[in-house]
């Protein structure tokens, strides 16, 4: 839940998300939102993103968002009530 005050103007990517797992392929590993995780293999590239579809997430933005190359918001729901802009400067 970001609120009517929040304000984010970052010159890099941006990504809002509410997955249950967040896999990396280099070393097969599947970092876990809730519960334990060996913080070691939180590296390598973003492969995949795993969502529990009886409880999906949801994320709210009532404030204003920039950033300097992408700005993704991935979850079950995503209510959007203000600004989301993107500068392209790379």
């Amino acid at each position: 839940m970001l609120g009517p005050n929040a304000s984010l103007n970052i010159p890099a990517l941006f990504s809002i998300t509410s997955p249950t797992g967040i896999g990396f392929n280099e070393n097969n590993f599947w970092f876990n939102a809730m519960g334990t995780n060996d913080y070691s293999n939180l590296v390598g590239n973003l492969s995949g993103y795993r969502f529990d579809v009886s409880k999906p997430g949801a994320i709210v933005n009532e404030g204003n968002l920039n950033s300097g190359e992408n700005l993704t918001l991935l979850g079950g729901t995503i209510i959007n009530t203000r600004e989301l802009s993107t500068t392209g400067v790379h």
